[in-house]
C-alpha cells in the first residue's frame, strides 16, 4: 500500500525535481488492492459469522 500511494506518486515527482527528464509513471496496483481488501473484508465476516 505505501508503494501505491506514497512510492508511485512521488517518485516521478522527485525525479522531475532532481533534473531526470520523461519519467514514466510506475504501473498501478489499483485492482490487485480492491481484491485484497475486499477479501480481506469479506474473512473477517466470515470469522464474525462463527
Amino acid at each position: 500500500m505505501a508503494c501505491e500511494f506514497l512510492v508511485r506518486p512521488l517518485l516521478p515527482w522527485a525525479l522531475t525535481i532532481a533534473g531526470t527528464v520523461d519519467v514514466p509513471l510506475l504501473p498501478s496496483l489499483d485492482d490487485v488492492l480492491f481484491e485484497l481488501v475486499f477479501g480481506m473484508l469479506g474473512f473477517g465476516m466470515l470469522r464474525m459469522a462463527d
